[in-house]
């Protein structure tokens, strides 16, 4: 069953592989998107900074529940909600978010290698790898508004899902 203590060891050391293996994504992200063009894409810098945001502000989160419990009351945490069960179901979330975040990189990482270099360099392409690794970002975000069970958890979780479906879903609803 997972504590509070055992989250307090769990989550930091979670977010901590989440956060190095997204950013290395986004860094080779980057370069395939930069290969052959001098700039970069607004709308996928946009969407790519948003979410960047978004994890630190939820490696923030875990940070002040984990190490500065004292501060951690500032984001009016709902003790009612802090059962093992809970936390069980909540700590389940974060590892498909891991695991869906590894499996989609590998998925563009394949993509990447079997498309001819011409469709590589579509906008479509990269819409389509970016929409599948942002997914964990979001499982991620509403692991950590079960597991932590706070009002800032769960803000954050909204906001997240908010951004998800804003950037991607509204927008092809619109063209």
């Amino acid at each position: 069953m997972m504590t509070r203590s055992k989250l307090e060891v769990f989550l930091p050391l979670l977010m901590l592989f989440f956060l190095v293996v997204f950013l290395i994504w986004n860094l080779s992200f980057q370069q395939r998107l930069l290969k052959g063009k001098k700039t970069y894409s607004p709308p996928l810098t946009r969407i790519n900074q948003s979410f960047q945001i978004l994890l630190g502000l939820a490696a923030l989160i875990v940070g002040l529940y984990a190490f500065l419990p004292e501060f951690y009351i500032l984001l009016i945490p709902l003790d009612s909600l802090d059962k093992p069960l809970i936390n069980n179901v909540g700590g389940f979330i974060l590892r498909v978010a891991i695991f869906w975040l590894l499996s989609s990189m590998l998925h563009t990482s394949f993509l990447f290698q079997k498309l001819p270099d011409k469709q590589k360099i579509t906008l479509e392409v990269y819409v389509y790898a970016q929409k599948t690794v942002l997914i964990s970002v979001v499982l991620l975000l509403v692991g950590l508004a079960v597991t932590i069970s706070s009002l800032g958890a769960f803000l954050l979780c909204l906001i997240g899902l908010y951004f998800y479906y804003r950037f991607y879903y509204q927008a092809e609803n619109v063209s």
